[in-house]
């Protein structure tokens, strides 16, 4: 379970990296 919420956060820092 931690190791998926961990993907998800990384997932929404490149998402916002991308983003800008």
């Amino acid at each position: 379970d931690k190791l998926m919420q961990l993907e998800q956060e990384k997932g929404i820092v490149i998402r916002f990296m991308i983003g800008h």
